[in-house]
């Protein structure tokens, strides 16, 4: 009797316990789904994006909501472009204001994550944002100078992104001094200063001051009388200081092939006078038999020697100081030079080619033309020295900018073309460009028997070759003629 009802015990405990078990998991089982749907993660519901404002900023919009339960919870997003899920407690989460938010983004691929309060995190689609917009507009210059009648293009670098083109709208402050036409193109219709503007429809653009003066003129190799004593005010030196600047700054800068061939055209082609030949009355550079002396006959000073002003750069003087055109007693016997008579002050040959080459930053010193085996150091001994021939010229491997000479005479190469040779030079008759054809004037007056080529020296031991054109006159009505005369 009491063996059996143990055995009856023990199978209703057995009995009850499945039970219970049994019912535990259901019960679980109904909780995990009751969790389950009240914690779902937040639904994403759409993703837009603006047009681009005048900066090339685009908003991306999210709009989401929270599910189950969770929406009691409030909602963050962030717009990234790490393809990562950000962490919970990553500071760029941007609390959703009624289910939307909004992040201004440039161009680039961007990805859209939604949280919600229990830290659920839904990904969205990733946004491809393309941007057309202008950076910048560059014109190269803030100010440029022209003659009454020249004409010139101007070049506005763009920069931009995307591929739209953006059109450039030209304006003019002043038609009556600088006309613009919608291509850039401006010309110079009267004296004073205007300003030239090119923007975009968004407003960025840039601007460049325009002076035309009538200090100077088209570039032109025809006789002018030479410079008057005192023609020029202080200002007015000091103006042609700045066109002078202005061009060696457009040719490539100080230390440029340009550079130097910029300061040489400027003196003989766009000043309306021409500077004298004056027979040196010494040099800064030691010398036999002449004298230690400071611009006369030369000047190895940046700028223009046109004023008075110039003065307080001058070292030493023997008979000075007298800026070019004003009345100098000369110390030399030379050509129809006397010693003791006065002359209008100007320029040697080496004189010229020392004051261009240091204006258009390449250092030579005070030095002179010759070829004396017992002086150091002339223009003679520069660069790579190679006799002239028709064949050189034409080979393209002497170019603008390089020397030409003789013994006791030097110049510079302005212009090369198949049938003429520029030379810039000072001379009897002054400080001017020459014009020869290279098949008969040139050679034929054996005026010039070498060429020194420097491009080791501009590229080498400067700033290279700079911007230049091979001929002067490319952009004028000019028919150049044969000056080949033996002077």
């Amino acid at each position: 009797m009491n063996c059996m009802m143990k055995e009856v015990n023990i199978k209703s405990i057995f009995s009850v316990s499945k039970i219970k078990v049994l019912t535990a998991l259901i019960l679980a089982f109904f909780l995990m789904l009751l969790f389950g749907e009240n914690n779902l993660p937040p639904e994403i519901i759409s993703i837009s994006s603006s047009k681009q404002d005048n900066e090339g900023i685009v908003n991306i919009f999210v709009s989401a909501e929270n599910k189950g339960d969770n929406k009691y919870y409030d909602t963050w997003c962030i717009v990234s472009e790490d393809t990562d899920i950000p962490e919970i407690s990553d500071s760029r989460w941007q609390k959703m204001e009624k289910g939307n938010c909004s992040f201004p983004v440039t161009e680039g691929t961007y990805h859209v994550f939604v949280k919600d309060g229990n830290g659920n995190v839904t990904r969205g689609e990733s946004q491809q944002i393309k941007v057309d917009r202008v950076v910048s507009v560059n014109l190269q210059s803030d100010k440029l100078f022209l003659a009454p009648g020249a004409a010139r293009q101007l070049s506005a670098e763009v920069i931009k992104i995307g591929e739209t083109n953006f059109p450039l709208e030209w304006k003019s402050s002043d038609a009556n001094v600088v006309e613009v036409s919608q291509e850039g193109n401006i010309k110079a219709v009267g004296i004073g200063t205007a300003t030239i503007t090119a923007k975009t429809a968004t407003g960025i653009g840039d601007e460049v001051d325009v002076t035309v003066t009538d200090l100077i003129i088209l570039p032109s190799n025809e006789y002018k009388a030479f410079i008057p004593a005192y023609y020029y005010s202080t200002e007015e030196a000091r103006l042609m200081d700045e066109i002078l600047f202005s061009r060696v700054k457009e040719a490539g800068g100080y230390g440029t092939r340009g550079g130097v061939l910029a300061a040489a055209r400027f003196i003989t082609l766009e000043m309306p006078y021409m500077i004298p030949y004056f027979y040196e009355n010494g040099r800064m550079k030691p010398h036999p038999g002449r004298p230690i002396c400071d611009g006369e006959g030369r000047y190895y000073h940046v700028g223009l020697y046109l004023s008075e002003e110039k003065y307080k750069d001058i070292k030493v003087s023997v008979a000075g100081p007298a800026f070019w055109g004003a009345p100098l007693t000369n110390f030399q016997n030379e050509g129809f030079f006397t010693r003791g008579n006065r002359y209008p002050n100007g320029l040697s040959c080496s004189g010229f080619v020392s004051w261009a080459m240091l204006n258009g930053g390449i250092e030579t010193g005070d030095i002179g033309a010759g070829d004396y085996p017992h002086i150091d150091y002339e223009f003679s001994d520069m660069g790579v020295r190679q006799r002239l021939t028709r064949e050189l010229i034409r080979s393209g491997e002497i170019k603008p900018g390089d020397l030409i000479g003789k013994d006791g005479h030097i110049a510079i190469i302005v212009g090369i073309d198949d049938t003429y040779i520029s030379i810039a030079e000072s001379y009897f008759r002054g400080v001017q460009t020459v014009v020869f054809t290279i098949d008969s004037g040139m050679l034929g007056c054996e005026e010039y028997d070498y060429v020194i080529n420097l491009d080791h020296i501009y590229d080498g031991e400067y700033n290279g070759q700079g911007v230049y054109e091979d001929v002067w006159y490319d952009y004028l009505n000019f028919d150049p003629q044969d000056l080949s005369v033996s002077w």
